[in-house]
């Protein structure tokens, strides 16, 4: 399989190639994770404007977005919350 190499560590990444760059845009999220009433979770304002510095389409923003969601969904579910 495929790996994403951020700040030293090596993540492997399975599936398709065009995994591997969500994935790398997901964990360049690190620092927008917040603290609220449920618990962790993204600030989606920041979120969505690194979306949309990224992605030019809309149809790409709603499918990343989407992405993103399910992979901190994982995430909550991992770290207990």
């Amino acid at each position: 399989g495929k790996a994403v190499k951020v700040e030293g560590y090596i993540i492997p990444v399975w599936g398709m190639a065009e995994n591997e760059e969500k994935v790398a845009f997901f964990l360049s999220l690190k620092s927008q994770w917040k603290e609220s009433l449920i618990g962790w979770c993204l600030d989606y304002a920041a979120v969505h404007a690194c979306i949309n510095a990224q992605y030019r389409h809309r149809h790409e923003r709603l499918a990343v977005f989407a992405e993103i969601q399910l992979m901190e969904t994982e995430v909550r579910r991992v770290m207990g919350e």
